[in-house]
């Protein structure tokens, strides 16, 4: 896994890296049972463990463990860029209770720890608010001196027993799907099995299982989730910059996916061929990235007020001149294609599109002993298998949009370290 380009931008993340912002929910991460085989990770537990050790024998190695997977969650929290979450409530480290479930069942263990390293090593802590139903939750943030022996760890870490669990949920069900558990005979159940069944052979970083994850109900939504996609991929080249199985990889993608498939549902073929960005980016007069910027956005806002304020606070920070005319110019060019409408957001339609294309790219993959890892509308594979991926994923994205319209076409584009 290890290259000279993956060790520079892992040193400049760790250096630079900003705290997340603490409010948004994006930016927090439940803990979960992570392992990892490091050696220098073993000493830093081991000096911890030295200095905090329990006089009682009975309950030494407990702290130890407990030590262990606290830092391999702040590990991988650094490295997605994500506070770690750590409920206060006893009832959560109850039998039943979440934490308890997800393998903390001593809420004075996991306390006496934070404790530590917040004294130690000076990790930041918020203290939270109400989590859902889950209680009040405190977040948890590597402090610089810690993120510096952590960062290259998170990397390595993986969730075996991820594997086991169920793996397709809905976030925030409503009404009759609170209670709803999909059928083994389902189609998205039978498919998630074999996806993660073969899935669970590979090595990549920040191994976890993949989920499919709906909101609402099952209707809704519905993208392919891994820790692995959180990975930093443009002010720092982390994730191209990993392998899968030993050997480098590179990502494919689509150009202008969501819009793409806007047009498509309307039934209008793109202006401009192979870059459908380029030709409104000419119309409107502003350079490409800032097309794209508010378009990653756009789809999601039920008015351009809402869409252009959003396409500032993105990392490609539209400026709202750059916004107005985008907007002026998809208008002349797509006369009869609204962008956005109150009460719709397309960009739950296009996930939902999304995950069933990547699923099918996927299950193609497994037939052929290629593995395929989901990152959000992307793929990841094996450099030797990147002109397999493309034309995967073209067929994949075709074969679904066309039935809305016939003329729906697809480019996939391959990104690759430099």
């Amino acid at each position: 896994m290890q290259t000279t380009s993956l060790q520079r931008e892992l040193q400049r993340l760790s250096q630079d890296i900003e705290v997340p912002n603490h409010e948004n929910r994006d930016h927090h991460r439940f803990p979960e049972h992570l392992v990892v085989d490091d050696p220098d990770f073993d000493c830093l537990v081991q000096e911890l463990w030295e200095v905090s050790r329990p006089p009682q024998d009975s309950v030494a190695e407990t702290h130890r463990e407990y030590l262990r997977s606290i830092l391999l969650n702040l590990a991988r929290g650094a490295l997605t860029r994500q506070w770690t979450v750590f409920l206060g409530s006893n009832e959560s480290y109850s039998e039943g209770g979440l934490m308890h479930t997800l393998g903390f069942p001593s809420r004075r263990r996991v306390q006496a720890i934070l404790e530590l390293l917040e004294g130690h090593y000076g990790i930041l802590k918020v203290t939270g608010k109400k989590y859902q139903k889950q209680g009040q939750a405190n977040l948890y943030w590597a402090s610089d001196a810690l993120r510096e022996r952590l960062i290259w760890v998170g990397l390595r870490t993986m969730a075996p027993s991820s594997f086991s669990m169920p793996f397709l949920r809905i976030n925030d069900p409503e009404g009759p799907w609170h209670h709803f558990v999909w059928p083994q005979d389902h189609e998205d159940y039978q498919q998630m099995q074999t996806i993660n069944e073969f899935a669970k052979g590979q090595v990549w970083a920040c191994k976890s299982a993949i989920n499919l994850v709906f909101k609402h109900d099952a209707l809704r939504a519905g993208r392919l989730h891994t820790p692995f996609q959180n990975l930093p991929s443009r002010r720092y080249k982390i994730r191209i910059n990993t392998q899968i199985n030993g050997n480098p990889i590179c990502e494919v993608d689509f150009n202008a996916n969501h819009l793409r498939m806007l047009l498509a549902t309307h039934k209008r073929d793109v202006v401009g061929g192979d870059d459908a960005y380029a030709a409104i980016a000419y119309e409107a007069k502003v350079d490409r990235n800032s097309v794209k910027g508010f378009f990653t956005v756009a789809m999601n806002c039920p008015s351009f007020e809402k869409a252009h304020h959003a396409a500032r606070e993105t990392s490609y920070e539209v400026p709202y001149e750059d916004c107005k005319a985008i907007y002026s110019a998809f208008e002349a060019i797509y006369p009869d294609v609204p962008l956005s409408s109150e009460g719709i957001n397309f960009g739950v339609v296009a996930q939902n599109l999304e995950g069933r294309i990547l699923r099918k790219v996927m299950l193609q993959g497994i037939q052929e002993d290629i593995f395929a890892l989901p990152i959000h509308d992307a793929v990841a594979v094996e450099l030797d298998n990147m002109s397999w991926a493309c034309d995967a994923m073209r067929d994949a994205w075709e074969a679904e949009m066309r039935e809305i319209h016939k003329g729906a076409e697809a480019v996939a584009v391959a990104n690759k370290s430099t």
